[in-house]
This record gives C-alpha cells, sequence and structure tokens, in this order.
C-alpha cells in the first residue's frame, strides 16, 4: 500500500509503503498494489476502517518481473511492457552525450556570492573590473521548458587563483561575511574563493540546462552563457534533436518511472539528478538513412520553432497575443511528440498508454 503525500505522521512528510509479505513459493504470484489514494479516502482508513474495501476496488496485480535487483517498479503490466520497448536497443543519454550532465556551482554561502541587480550594478560602479567575475546566474525555477526567466540573480565568480587584488569592490563585498566564509568546509585555497570546479568554462558555452527538482520535464537551451546555482544540472550540448526528445511526452513518462519523487500538496515533485539522466534511453539517427535524417532535420526544425514561440510568448503583452503563442506551442508540442513516437516505434496501444500521462506535462 502506497500512501506517498499522505499525512501519515501530522509532523513530518515522509513516503510511507505497507508491505505485507509471506514466505511462500513464488509460482509467478503477481503483488497486489494499492496506489496512493484520494486525501478524502485516506481519512476513512486512519482508524483502519475501510482498508480491505479500498484494496478491493482499487488495487492493481502488478508482475513479480517489477522486483529486479536494479530497483523496483511498481507500474502496471502495460506500463512495464512500453518502458522495455523504450528503453530496448537505445544508447544511454551518457553514450550519447560521451560524459554525464554537470551540476551547477555550490557555493557554501549564498548569501555572499549570489547578489541581485542593484548590488552587481553599485560594484561595477564601483570597480569596473567587477564585471569581468560577476556572472549571469540562474536558478532551477528560472528554467523552464523551452524557455529561461532570468531573474537577474549574479554570482560573484571567485574561483581558485582569481586576483582578488584586481577586484576591491568585490573583494570589500566579501570581506563582510569573512568569519563565515572562513568556516566554510568546502572553500578554495582562501576564504574568499570558491570550491574547486573543473569545468567553469563549460557554463559558458551552449548546453541544454534543466532543474534538479520539477514536476515535469523543464530542459531548455541556454546560448547566453549563464552559470547554474547548485538547483540546475546541464549537459554540455546544444543538440537541438536531444533537446526535443527530452522535452516528449516519452521522456516525461520515463522519468516518472526512474526518478526519485518528493510528494506533497497531491503533486509529485521529480529529482531529475545525474544518475537517472544518465541512463535515460536515446535513439540515435542512422545519418546514412535519408528516411532517418529526415527525421532528424523535422525535429530540429520543429525544436527551432519551439523556442522561437516561448520567445515571443515572454515578450507578448497583450492577452489574446499570448493565447495565440500558447496555441502555437501546444500545436507544435503535438507534432514533436508525434515524431517521437515514430521514432521509437511505438504502436497505436503503447501511444495510448504514454498519452494517458500527458496531462502531467506543462510548461
Amino acid at each position: 500500500m502506497d500512501l506517498a503525500g499522505l499525512p501519515v505522521f501530522v509532523k513530518a512528510t515522509v513516503r510511507t509503503l505497507i508491505v505485507i509479505c509471506s514466505a511462500r513459493p513464488r509460482h509467478g504470484h503477481a503483488i497486489r498494489y494499492l496506489a496512493p489514494v484520494p486525501l478524502e479516502d485516506f481519512r476513512t482508513i486512519r482508524d483502519g476502517e475501510r482498508l480491505q474495501e479500498l484494496v478491493d476496488q482499487h488495487a492493481v496485480d502488478l508482475p513479480l518481473s517489477g522486483l529486479s535487483p536494479d530497483g523496483w517498479s511498481l507500474s502496471d503490466y502495460d506500463a512495464q511492457g512500453l518502458m522495455k520497448v523504450i528503453c530496448e536497443t537505445r544508447v544511454s543519454l551518457k553514450e550519447y552525450i560521451h560524459g554525464k550532465p554537470f551540476f551547477g556551482i555550490k557555493t557554501g554561502m549564498n548569501k555572499a556570492f549570489i547578489i541581485d541587480r542593484a548590488s552587481r550594478d553599485r560594484l561595477i560602479a564601483e570597480d569596473a573590473r567587477s564585471a569581468e567575475i560577476i556572472k549571469p546566474l540562474l536558478a532551477g525555477r528560472d528554467v523552464r521548458r523551452y524557455g529561461i526567466e532570468f531573474r537577474d540573480r549574479y554570482l560573484v565568480w571567485t574561483y581558485i587563483g582569481v586576483p582578488i587584488n584586481r577586484y576591491p569592490a568585490v573583494f570589500e563585498h566579501l570581506k563582510q561575511y569573512q568569519p563565515r566564509l572562513q568556516k566554510r568546509c568546502d572553500q578554495g585555497d582562501h576564504w574568499w574563493e570558491l570550491r574547486a570546479c573543473g569545468y567553469y568554462d563549460r557554463f559558458q558555452e551552449p548546453k541544454i540546462i534543466y532543474p534538479d527538482i520539477a514536476t515535469s520535464c523543464r530542459f531548455s537551451l541556454d546560448s547566453d552563457g549563464y552559470f547554474g546555482s547548485n538547483t540546475t544540472y546541464f549537459i554540455p550540448s546544444d543538440d537541438l534533436y536531444l533537446l526535443g526528445v527530452l522535452n516528449s511526452t516519452i521522456a516525461q513518462f520515463y522519468f516518472s518511472r526512474i526518478c526519485a519523487g518528493l510528494e506533497g500538496g497531491g503533486t509529485t515533485y521529480l529529482r531529475f539528478f545525474g544518475q537517472y539522466l544518465v541512463g535515460f534511453p536515446v535513439r540515435t539517427i542512422n545519418f546514412d538513412d535519408p528516411a532517418d535524417v529526415a527525421r532528424h532535420d523535422k525535429m530540429v526544425a520543429l525544436v527551432e520553432r519551439m523556442l522561437a514561440l516561448n520567445r515571443s510568448l515572454a515578450a507578448a503583452a497583450i492577452p489574446a497575443e499570448k493565447e495565440l503563442y500558447r496555441r502555437q506551442i501546444e500545436a507544435t508540442d503535438w507534432q514533436i511528440d508525434a515524431l517521437v513516437y515514430e521514432l521509437y516505434g511505438l504502436t497505436e496501444g503503447e501511444v495510448r498508454v504514454v498519452e494517458a500521462k500527458r496531462s502531467t506535462v506543462s510548461a
């Protein structure tokens, strides 16, 4: 019995599951699984009432094959079969990008190293060279699906070896936090420096960036060299084909079954941590096959359109204009999904299984 997100313990938010087992031969017996029930039903069973009734009405049989050594999957037969179709003969994301996603910068003290527009402007006014080590910064909430909402937050980028005497205004800013900065366990060689990071240069290159926790896939292209906070990850690539696949309903279907989730208020927040991303099955393109090349080029064109439409939506001021862009975005989204279904070779029945989850995907 899965009680995810339900207030089992009044003063604690935890994921609670009740597992009842018996020591007997397996013989292919299925698992009886009760998914989280609505809050009003939960309240009726807190004292044990109606529990058997709810199990009889809503529990489903799951295959024992879902309890693999690599992890348990509490999905129905259709979902498990579809996961197999999606994953078979694919290349993992780790193989596709020849590496793994990078996580954002951990400062050890955001109050000192993350500043607003007013503070940035003041430091640059005091010393123009300050601009060299003040970088635009994105947090996870700033990264939307095919778009970025920059909130005028900046990183004081005092990397290891920074010639701090060259930046007196920045040094004075950090001095007010010196006692606390000296106590950090994750600093550089000096108290004013950030911890070691071997990929600072990658932040300033084109990349696919995404939040570490979200209810749905929110991957976006960053071509402006934003740095990312510790609530972001990024893939060091500007591959628009990959971006379209990662934002598809198939990807949402996959991640909702692979990523760890945090439940609260009836909403599941997925943890898009690197460990869950590296195994994502990417359908590669055979560039010797003209039909496959055409599919790739169509995806790139659709994603370029999606990026442009989201920029236009963000800039629109008139409600009617906003609604027009939203409709165009929705139509383009459907086209991308249809193309991804074709790429992954899904049947009409398998598409229906995925589409049942479409409502969980939001911009």
